[in-house]
């Protein structure tokens, strides 16, 4: 009797690819390395700044020594942890046919790395706690005068709001300029936070950003914004939003911003015994982040659905 193929789906094979891979997201931080960062330990991190003296003049002859007195400023970080952990079950790593432990680990690591930047945005905008001469704590928030609001540069005409425009940055490089930040030290170096909206819509349509004849440096490498108005961009999607929804970008100096790092990465894998001694990655950072000074950091207010982006 003639073979039949009747019984052929039955041994259909379902290949699944050995590679397991991540969804699409940040991976590594974007700013951490453009703030003042610096180990610490113990229970509480203090940083001292001095504010600007004068010195006197004084022409006489055998003067006496001055003394100056300079009234030493300080702010405050404590340390917070932050944790990933996942259980891989036994039985999934029979089934499966490579072993996730790998894209998993990687996938923690990615989320403490966001979780860094998440920590320095917040110092950015947030209350810095400062440390008063009887040893009390306080709350600064950041003044209005290092915000520049969601309507400037808007067309001739009513003000309204608006997306990112060459008068808001202007603004906020005068307000630094205002505060005496130098930025001529490599301490000092001006960063900006900005969204991809931001700059594929509101910035990269205007000449005075992507041609060379309005900027002594190349602006645009692969499409992307680099470098302006003496500021290196960093594009990110985890800049927070105000009450009225409006983007909260930032232009900043570099020792605006303090990261204090307790830990920067503990990992361990280990069989968890309450889980049928099931492979349990663990991983934590402990960090904290605080503005350092007021001055060194100007807060952008955009609107994410203008479609008039001002001038």
């Amino acid at each position: 009797m003639a073979e039949t193929l009747q019984g052929i789906p039955a041994h259909y094979q379902v290949m699944f690819d050995n590679n397991i891979n991540l969804n699409s997201q940040q991976m590594d931080s974007l700013i951490g390395d453009r703030v003042w960062s610096a180990p610490a330990s113990g229970e509480i991190k203090y940083i001292d700044y001095y504010p600007e003296v004068a010195a006197v003049k004084n022409n006489s002859r055998l003067p006496k020594s001055p003394h100056i007195e300079i009234q030493r400023r300080r702010r405050q970080v404590t340390p917070n942890r932050y944790q990933f952990g996942n259980a891989i079950d036994r039985l999934d790593i029979e089934k499966l046919a490579r072993n996730p432990q790998d894209p998993i680990f990687a996938s923690g690591a990615a989320a403490l790395a966001r979780t860094k930047d998440d920590v320095i945005i917040d110092a950015l905008g947030g209350n810095a706690v400062a440390v008063n001469e009887d040893k009390t704590t306080s709350n600064v928030a950041l003044p209005a005068a290092q915000k520049v609001g969601v309507q400037v540069g808007s067309p001739s005409g009513a003000p309204v709001d608006c997306g990112m425009n060459e008068t808001k940055v202007l603004k906020a490089r005068q307000i630094i300029g205002e505060g005496k930040v130098d930025i001529g030290r490599p301490d000092n170096k001006l960063y900006g936070l900005i969204s991809s909206k931001a700059v594929f819509h509101d910035l990269l349509s205007r000449d005075k950003v992507v041609s060379s004849d309005f900027n002594s440096t190349k602006p645009l490498v692969d499409g992307m914004l680099m470098q302006w108005l003496g500021i290196e961009w960093v594009i990110t999607e985890r800049l927070l939003d105000d009450a009225n929804g409006d983007a909260l970008c930032y232009v900043y100096a570099k020792s605006g911003i303090h990261l204090a790092v307790w830990e920067e990465l503990y990992f361990s894998v280990k069989p968890r015994g309450d889980l049928s001694d099931s492979p349990y990655i663990y991983m934590e950072k402990t960090i904290d982040a605080v503005r350092t000074e007021e001055a060194k950091v100007v807060q952008i207010a955009i609107d994410k659905t203008a479609t008039a982006t001002g001038a």
